[in-house]
C-alpha cells in the first residue's frame, strides 16, 4: 500500500528485496511453511583476523569485484530453482524458535529415539531396564519393558 501525503492509498506491486543482518539468535519470524526467508549463520573463523581482511580488501580493490561478477555470470544454475530459498540450518533454528509448544513437542517426539506402541511411548531400553514398568504421557497406560 502506498499513500502519498494528502492522497488516497493505492495498492501497488513491490519488487523490494531486503537483507537483515543481525546478531540475534532469532533474526526473522520464520514459520514451518516458510518460503520468504533465506538465513545463514556466519562463521566466526576470521573474527579479528586483520591479515585475512586486509587481503580481502586488496583483492576487492584489484579486480576481485569484476572476477566475482564474471564467476556469477558464468555459473551454471540450470538445475537450481532460484525462486525457492534454500532451507538452511540457520533458517530451521528460526523456524524452531517460532514453533508453538505442541509443534516443538511433536517435532522432538518424531526426531528422538522413541518407539510408539499402541498408546504408549517407550524410550530405547537396555537389559537393566527390562524389569521396570514404564508409565508414560498417556494417562492410564503402562507397559512392562
Amino acid at each position: 500500500m502506498v499513500e502519498g501525503k494528502g492522497t488516497n492509498a493505492q495498492e501497488m506491486d513491490t519488487y523490494c528485496r531486503l537483507a537483515f543482518i543481525s546478531n540475534e539468535k532469532q533474526a526473522v519470524p520464520a514459520s514451518v511453511d516458510e518460503r520468504r526467508f533465506f538465513a545463514l549463520k556466519v562463521s566466526d573463523k576470521y573474527l579479528g583476523d586483520e591479515q585475512y581482511f586486509n587481503e580481502l580488501v586488496y583483492e576487492i580493490e584489484h579486480g576481485g569485484i569484476e572476477a566475482f561478477m564474471y564467476h556469477l555470470q558464468n555459473l551454471d544454475i540450470s538445475k537450481v530453482n532460484v525462486r525457492k530459498a534454500p532451507r538452511t540450518e540457520a533458517l530451521f533454528d528460526d523456524i524452531y524458535a517460532n514453533m508453538e509448544t505442541i509443534e516443538r513437542f511433536l517435532y522432538e517426539l518424531l526426531h528422538e529415539d522413541y518407539v510408539v506402541l499402541e498408546r504408549s511411548i517407550v524410550t530405547q531400553t537396555t537389559d537393566e531396564d527390562k524389569n521396570l514398568i514404564h508409565t508414560n504421557v498417556f494417562p492410564g497406560t503402562s507397559m512392562r519393558l
